[in-house]
């Protein structure tokens, strides 16, 4: 319906000036054209109105946040001072930089150090790395009224990701079934969506499977980083 109407528009826009048959002059089409994309884009806000808030299938129901234009978690790149730069050039969802949720739980001085946020800078996700799904609902809790959403890294392949045994170190299979209840016990106790940051499995079906596991253990939001995990030593393997 929407591209009929859009076809529409253009053909109306298309007759202006054409009195006596003739064809619209570059004036008449520099107009037109201004005027079709202005048209195009209110149709496109009423369209996406008209679709209601997008949410999740698992247990966590709640709405996602706009997520078109996604500034991703970087290393030392996402404090807020530049989240907020990149929000005044489009952003619409910014993450925390990777927080350890078992420092986050615990240590009141690392949350002050490490959770920074302002009333603009959102919508928000707390960006956290762990292996316990207890002590990473009760950090989640802290920053649960703050953010719009709270995120697993199961991406990070540094070696200090390996000595604690998170970030891509939780792929293995040996561990999918903690992940999914860290994802699950997230899902079922916080009033926000969850999502997961993964990178590629050894195998491209089992990536899949694997994706499936976490959409149905609650995970409201997927991003890969399409590269594999490497190894403790060599990360960049991967």
């Amino acid at each position: 319906k929407l591209k009929r109407e859009k076809r529409k528009r253009a053909q109306e826009f298309d007759n202006m000036g054409e009195e006596g048959g003739g064809k619209p002059s570059n004036k008449t089409k520099k107009k037109r054209n201004k005027k079709l994309k202005k048209s195009h884009r209110d149709m496109t806000v009423e369209g996406e109105k008209g679709k209601g808030p997008s949410s999740s299938s698992s247990s966590n129901s709640s709405a996602l946040p706009p997520h078109r234009r996604i500034l991703a978690p970087m290393v030392g790149g996402s404090e807020l001072a530049f989240r907020m730069l990149c929000r005044r050039y489009g952003v619409d969802l910014c993450y925390t930089p990777m927080m350890y949720s078992s420092k986050f739980a615990a240590d009141a001085k690392y949350r002050e150090e490490m959770f920074h946020t302002h009333p603009e800078d959102r919508p928000l996700v707390a960006h956290f790395c762990g292996n316990d799904p207890e002590v990473m609902l009760k950090a989640c809790r802290m920053v649960e009224d703050k953010v719009d959403a709270v995120d697993l890294n199961l991406g990070c392949p540094q070696r200090i990701a390996y000595s604690g045994h998170f970030g891509s170190y939780l792929l293995g299979k040996e561990d999918h079934g903690l992940v999914m209840r860290i994802v699950s016990t997230l899902s079922r106790n916080l009033k926000i969506p969850v999502f997961c940051k993964i990178r590629l499995l050894d195998d491209l079906d089992d990536t899949i499977a694997f994706c499936k596991q976490l959409e149905s253990s609650g995970c409201s939001l997927l991003a890969v980083h399409a590269r594999y995990r490497g190894t403790a030593t060599r990360r960049r393997d991967g």
